[in-house]
């Protein structure tokens, strides 16, 4: 795909034969652009990726789904895969920017519960884009709160267990971790610093030993380790193909018995993980 494509030179290709008017200007791995420039009336059909519209020229009213607006140049407009969609009463001069993203099927919506920090469910839908989507967004909205505090906010305050809103952030940190061990094919308990007899007594006493572990590092010391962990965890995960993520946890980890497959594992140690968290945090600054 070129580094730019001038709307001259998009519009210069149309129509193709059969009097086609959109045309293909640039590809790179799912993403698509194409200039539409439609005569008369629009005929296309639902597409399979999600898709963007951002006007080029001209004016008219565009249905989605149930949806009905105007639309000028200069406006974007959103479709999701499979949802009916078509441009109505255009002016002459009406030309769009076509975009369309991601895998068959459109990428997963991220449930409204998010923005009050829940944890949503795994999903059987849930693919390596979506994952890292959501966490993306997980770790977006974990950081906003963290920061707007302070390095006594985020140390001094405890819960009944004792633990600061700084232990939250150092015990999210080897659970991370152990994630980039299993995408290596590594046992999980070394990337967490623990020993395969701690693992077998349970997660309190796992966690219990995080936190020992862990409870003399300052709030920023805990950030910093957060940030390093989550950027290697990104890195890795989007250098896997879509099925490699699709495979059994047994898989990736020889000792385990477990069939579910790894990216629910991995969703539940990273964006899940933190907004498990979040509602834990904010009652210790709220309280």
């Amino acid at each position: 795909m070129k580094t730019q494509i001038t709307a001259q030179a998009a519009l210069s290709l149309l129509p193709l034969p059969n009097n086609r008017r959109d045309a293909e200007v640039g590809r790179r791995g799912t993403l698509i652009v194409e200039m539409y420039a439609p005569k008369g009336t629009d005929p296309q059909q639902p597409h399979n990726q999600d898709e963007l519209y951002i006007v080029y020229s001209g004016n008219g009213t565009f249905v989605c789904g149930d949806e009905r607006m105007t639309f000028g140049v200069g406006d974007v407009l959103f479709v999701p895969a499979g949802v009916t969609h078509r441009f109505e009463q255009f002016s002459d001069d009406f030309a769009t920017w076509v975009v369309f993203y991601g895998e068959a099927g459109g990428e997963l919506p991220l449930p409204a519960a998010i923005a009050e920090g829940e944890n949503p469910p795994p999903d059987s839908a849930l693919t390596r884009n979506a994952l890292i989507w959501r966490t993306r967004s997980a770790y977006g909205v974990l950081s906003e709160f963290l920061d707007s505090l302070s390095e006594s906010q985020a140390t001094d305050p405890k819960d009944a267990a004792g633990w600061a809103v700084k232990d939250h952030v150092l015990h999210l940190v080897p659970w991370l971790r152990s994630m980039i061990w299993v995408m290596n094919k590594r046992p999980k308990v070394d990337g967490m610093g623990i020993s395969k007899e701690q693992y077998a007594q349970g997660f309190d006493v796992v966690n219990d030993i995080i936190f020992q572990r862990e409870k003399h590092r300052s709030f920023y010391d805990a950030r910093w380790q957060l940030h390093r962990c989550y950027s290697e965890f990104m890195a890795l995960l989007m250098s896997l193909p879509n099925e490699a993520v699709l495979q059994p946890f047994k898989s990736y980890q020889t000792d385990s018995d477990k069939t579910d497959p790894v990216i629910f594992w991995l969703w539940g140690n990273s964006g899940g993980h933190f907004y498990e968290h979040l509602p834990w945090m904010k009652a210790i600054i709220n309280q």
